[in-house]
């Protein structure tokens, strides 16, 4: 029996209950203008295990020379890449469709900057799953979420929030102004 894997399968899914339980207690401690997800439906059984695997899945299909990994707990439990010329690490966030004050379906993330700016990820995917199952992905580097931070929102903080809208294949992130991000949407340039 192989106890090791098994200690980090466990971690894993550690890790994954961790996470959906922070985004509860974000959603509960707010106001009501907080998102409220939506009824299962298409991404009812679509998990963050899932999602990561499904990117994992992409990125190895769009770069066949590059080796696609799961990351390990110390290395963030993102993605990891290697590329011929090197290796990149990607922090990983996961969303299911919420549905704002406006009716608007997005996807809902909480960043925590000093967890990424300066740090071992050269990469930040944001994946989110509306209604009917379709899936999108937001490509930032840390850097570039910093600035996002210090460009878009009203006041300082070092959590941000980030409300991901897409509709008709252009990209919106909506938490305060509406701010045009369709360059950042399946952007897997980024890993070039």
């Amino acid at each position: 029996m192989n106890y090791d894997r098994i200690i980090l399968e466990l971690l894993d899914r550690v890790k994954a209950l961790e996470d959906e339980v922070e985004e509860i207690q974000s959603v509960l401690e707010n106001d009501d203008s907080e998102p409220q997800c939506l009824p299962d439906n298409e991404q009812g059984s679509f998990s963050r295990k899932d999602a990561r695997q499904r990117i994992m899945e992409l990125i190895q299909e769009k770069f066949p020379d590059y080796k696609v990994s799961k990351a390990r707990r110390n290395q963030g439990s993102g993605i990891i890449v290697n590329t011929p010329r090197k290796t990149i690490v990607i922090k990983y966030y996961h969303s299911r469709t919420h549905e704002g004050r406006s009716g608007i379906e997005h996807g809902w993330h909480r960043v925590h900057l000093d967890e990424i700016i300066g740090t071992i990820f050269n990469l930040c995917i944001f994946s989110t799953i509306d209604s009917k199952g379709n899936s999108n992905y937001f490509l930032y580097r840390p850097d570039e979420l910093g600035k996002y931070a210090e460009d878009h929102r009203s006041t300082p903080n070092d959590i941000l929030h980030l409300y991901f809208v897409v509709e008709d294949g252009k990209a919106m992130e909506t938490r305060e102004d509406p701010v045009d991000v369709s360059d950042h949407l399946n952007n897997w340039d980024k890993l070039k």
